[in-house]
């Protein structure tokens, strides 16, 4: 079972992680489906998100064995959404790993991504200048992981299309490594609204998450 990580946080926050190593019939039989149940999926043409869909609800019942049957709702912004109960949550890909989050928040985000040089040629596109002005010299690529990160991760709380990142999300000066918290501020229409953070390395991959604040 790869499981890769888990974590409870002040018993309302729970965080696991999956690298997917099976194949898409043994991690339906891992959910206790076979192909004639699988109707969630079937419409999906890229065996990858494919996987990622079953990783997920596998996550989802690990943390909440009593959510079997619950479906995975996804709104029209692509936002996925649990009815009826006491959670929100997130879901983030990268590679092979899938993260959820389940919060008792109204609203939540989660954003994983694995380490890698592919970030360099795009930081201009989502790294604004306000940010570039507080970065060290040589920033690491944890630096410029961490801020889209959490950009990434707000994009999801907030749940909606046309935020820009590099316009709209701003994230306020943080010290890496440091106390694993980061604040931002999402800007729009005249209004400023600050998200408190939390990020994590674990092995390959850097993580950030973050629910909705209550001011």
């Amino acid at each position: 079972m790869p499981l890769i990580w888990d974590h409870s946080e002040d018993g309302n926050i729970r965080i696991s992680i999956w690298k997917t190593e099976e194949s898409e019939i043994e991690l339906m039989d891992l959910l206790g489906i076979d192909s004639i149940h699988s109707a969630s999926t079937v419409h999906i043409k890229s065996q990858k998100r494919r996987l990622e869909m079953l990783a997920g609800r596998l996550l989802l019942i690990h943390q909440h064995p009593d959510y079997k049957d619950l479906p995975i709702r996804y709104d029209k912004h692509g936002k996925p959404h649990l009815y009826d109960v006491p959670y929100s949550i997130s879901i983030s890909h990268t590679g092979s790993y899938v993260a959820l989050i389940s919060d008792s928040s109204p609203t939540t985000g989660i954003d994983i991504e694995i380490l890698s040089p592919r970030i360099l040629p795009i930081i201009s596109k989502f790294i604004s200048q306000e940010e570039m002005n507080f970065l060290p010299e040589n920033p690491s690529l944890q630096h410029y992981y961490l801020i889209w990160g959490a950009k990434e991760t707000v994009y999801k709380i907030y749940g909606k299309k046309h935020l820009e990142f590099k316009k709209n999300l701003i994230l306020k000066p943080f010290i890496f490594p440091g106390k694993d918290e980061m604040i931002l501020d999402l800007r729009l229409n005249g209004l400023s609204k600050s998200y408190k953070l939390k990020y994590k390395e674990i092995d390959e991959l850097i993580m950030v998450y973050g629910s909705e604040s209550e001011d």
